[in-house]
């Protein structure tokens, strides 16, 4: 029976293939001659729907499903890319007669595109004198071997994916010719310090000169406050008046002391000069006069002294074994005796003599010549330090008088600072240096600084009125005045009298 619309057909795959329709009962919803549109019967199994197919004895064959027509493409994204900004010349320097240009810009911003590079041409009128391309990441580029006295014309193109290229304005630039040499400056007659031309005149600029700066504050014994303030700043001073060799050391015991003499002994050469500066307790005993290194052991004798501290002897026959020419030996310490000293009872003129002997005995020999030693305190007095951010009262006035005195000969800068030390103290009995040359004498003129260019020497005293303080007033009692405005205390008081025992 030929199917008609409403009835029923049985769908079956085409010939050769196979259909998950195959079997599945359908009714006839639309026929058109031998093609049909066909509902399959919901019997519990998929698919359901409806299919089209050909009609063919009963039997609906499905069509294969028509293709979807070509949806229409739309056009590709336009890539663009903008010039490169602000293309200039940010400097141009010229070197071994060459020129240099070191060219800047903003950088090209691409637009569904990449930028690959950029390319720099130059050029001298319309010749091309050379290309150059940075990278993608550049913003600036330095051009070099550019003849000089020439104007260079610069212009910059950015090259990007798909051949895109922009280019941005040209700029023009002339590279200058070197500067002329200045002339060459008239050469100055040579300026030596006053007299260096006589080997008597000897300042450490001209000649090798060595130091040893000791400052002992005696941490943890009988401590004082500015010992080491004083052998920073001593130490300083000499460094600007130009010795060669300055040993700055703090807290030594007996054997740092000796050690350090001998090493400064072997270092100094022929014609040299060396100094020797020691800052911190100071004890005479028996004539002879001491410094007192740290952690040393208890005395009760003169020979405990000779044994545990350090002579000045030893300090002076350590710089008369030296090469130099010019030896100095400046202390700042007191020089107290105990009651066990056999001197205690004698007259203070006595007492020179007695110290001055025992120095003579060192002096003797050539060697000693030019030896010259300055003590802050005469004999069995006590010489004053300062607070923890002050220096001594010598040691302040000394180091002035080494860095802003230039023409100073030593024997005048001497003489000034003994009438500084005697003005400081006052009415005190305290501030009588003492100062010591050997037998020979000093034979020769010393300056810590030389004279300026035009100035003479310096030779005559330093105008300090006797009996004026550092704060002016009527020379009040030194122990009171220190205490009471520098902060000031002696030596000597914790310098403990024999027996002593630190």
């Amino acid at each position: 029976m030929p199917a008609q619309v409403g009835g029923r057909v049985h769908v079956r795959a085409p010939s050769g293939s196979t259909s998950i329709y195959d079997g599945r009962e359908a009714t006839v919803i639309s026929l058109h001659k031998t093609k049909c549109t066909v509902r399959l019967e919901d019997d519990g199994n998929p698919p359901r729907g409806t299919i089209t197919g050909m009609i063919n004895k009963g039997w609906c064959i499905p069509l294969p499903p028509s293709p979807e027509p070509p949806r229409p493409s739309s056009p590709p994204p336009t890539a663009f890319l903008t010039k490169p900004a602000n293309f200039r010349v940010i400097s141009i320097k010229v070197d071994s007669g060459k020129g240099a240009a070191t060219l800047s810009w903003m950088a090209a911003q691409p637009t569904n595109c990449v930028l690959q590079r950029y390319s720099i041409k130059y050029m001298i009128g319309n010749e091309l004198q050379g290309r150059e391309t940075p990278d993608a990441n550049a913003t600036s580029h330095r051009i070099t071997g550019l003849s000089c006295g020439e104007c260079y014309t610069f212009q910059i193109a950015a090259h990007a994916t798909g051949g895109l290229t922009a280019r941005a304005t040209s700029i023009a630039v002339e590279v200058p010719h070197p500067p002329a040499p200045p002339p060459a400056p008239a050469p100055e007659p040579p300026v030596s310090p006053v007299g260096m031309a006589d080997p008597n005149t000897i300042c450490p600029k001209t000649t090798k000169s060595y130091a040893l700066v000791i400052g002992n504050n005696y941490p943890g014994e009988n401590e004082l406050k500015s010992c080491v303030n004083d052998a920073n700043a001593v130490g300083a001073a000499l460094d600007q008046a130009g010795f060669i060799d300055v040993t700055v050391a703090h807290n030594l015991d007996a054997v740092s002391i000796k050690r350090a003499l001998r090493e400064l002994r072997d270092k100094a050469t022929e014609g040299s000069v060396v100094l020797v500066y020691f800052s911190g307790h100071g004890h005479s005993e028996g004539g002879d006069n001491f410094v007192v290194p740290t952690r040393m052991g208890c005395v009760a004798t003169k020979q405990d002294w000779l044994d545990e501290a350090i002579a000045t002897a030893y300090i002076l026959t350590m710089m008369a074994q030296s090469k130099a020419k010019a030896k100095l030996l400046i202390i700042d310490a007191c020089r107290s005796r105990g009651r066990h000293d056999t001197l205690a009872n004698t007259s203070v003129k006595s007492a020179f003599d007695g110290a001055k002997m025992s120095w003579a005995a060192v002096n003797q020999s050539d060697a000693g010549v030019n030896m010259y030693s300055i003590f802050s305190s005469a004999e069995a007095t006590v010489s004053y330090a300062g607070g923890s951010n002050d220096l001594s009262v010598m040691t302040r006035r000394l180091v002035p008088l080494i860095t802003q005195e230039p023409g100073l000969e030593l024997s005048s800068l001497v003489k000034c600072l003994s009438a500084q030390v005697l003005a400081a103290h006052g009415s005190s009995n305290q501030g009588r240096m003492l100062v010591n040359s050997t037998p020979q004498a000093w034979m020769i003129d010393f300056y810590f600084m030389p004279p300026s260019v035009g100035r003479s020497t310096r030779r005559a005293g330093c105008g300090v009125s006797e009996g004026v303080q550092d704060g002016g007033g009527d020379g009040a009692d030194i122990a009171r005045k220190n205490a009471a405005q520098h902060s000031l205390f002696p030596l000597s008081r914790l310098c403990m009298y024999v027996p002593w025992c630190l």
